[in-house]
């Protein structure tokens, strides 16, 4: 579980063999919703990218939407990007 200062606590679901996440659970808040709700995502599909495994299918299951699924097409990755572009309150 991993507790954040300000936000709600994530749960990951990790492979014992892999290592990669499998599912992530958290409290967000919904559309039109009364309050948080337990949302639910899975990650399948990994591929290595540049050594970078990377899950190319998430699932969400999302309350008053049901199944929302993710379809990634591709993946850049690039390790010249500046750190600075990576830094929190970035927009």
């Amino acid at each position: 579980m991993k507790t954040p200062e300000k936000g709600a606590a994530v749960t990951d679901y990790s492979s014992t063999k892999s290592h990669l996440v499998l599912k992530r659970e958290m409290l967000r808040s919904t559309l039109g919703g009364d309050g948080p709700a337990l949302v639910s995502e899975t990650y399948s599909d990994y591929r290595n990218i540049d050594g970078w495994m990377v899950p190319f299918t998430a699932t969400a299951k999302l309350p008053g939407f049901g199944l929302v699924i993710t379809r990634v097409k591709e993946v850049k990755i690039d390790p010249n990007a500046p750190d600075v572009e990576f830094q929190p309150g970035r927009k």
